[in-house]
């Protein structure tokens, strides 16, 4: 099984969400990421889901989503012509001075940006594709990792390009 990625262009009305969510779970789809909001126009939204799964599956539930009345556009995203993100904050126990300067310095090579700090927390902000955030947990879960919050993925074609 491969992981696919599926961006849904859509009306921005109530029960279009619970709706494609309804029929994946009743095709047997794992929704491995889900992630909506609004667009440019507050009358539309585009939600990016990731499911894994066989090309002949998700080839029937593009198909069975397109049907849905207010869905407006579904587009599954290759790898190479796609790119994504998500946001990952994580609150990490801080035991002394030297162990809150490992942290911050670790957060920066990732590109993170420290948003909270208290006298026993640090928490950082990630923004990045999934296997980035996975490596800066990683790293951080020998310091004592108290939570984490996750965002969908996100996710957008990469724009049209001459290859000369």
């Amino acid at each position: 099984m491969a992981k696919y990625t599926l961006s849904v262009y859509m009306d921005n009305c109530p029960g279009v969400l619970f709706k494609i969510t309804n029929m994946l779970n009743r095709r047997g789809f794992n929704i491995e990421s889900l992630a909506a909001g609004i667009t440019d126009d507050p009358s539309k939204s585009r939600m990016t889901v990731i499911v894994s799964s066989d090309k002949f599956q998700v080839d029937q539930v593009v198909k069975q989503m397109n049907k849905i009345v207010h869905v407006l556009d579904i587009t599954v995203l290759e790898r190479e012509k796609m790119f994504q993100r998500e946001l990952l904050l994580v609150k990490v126990g801080i035991k002394d001075f030297a162990t809150r300067n490992e942290i911050i310095e670790l957060a920066e090579v990732f590109r993170g940006r420290v948003v909270d700090v208290s006298n026993t927390s640090i928490t950082i902000e990630s923004t990045g594709d999934e296997e980035k955030n996975n490596a800066l947990i990683q790293l951080l879960k020998p310091y004592g990792i108290e939570t984490i919050a996750r965002t969908g993925v996100i996710a957008l074609e990469r724009g049209k390009y001459n290859q000369n």
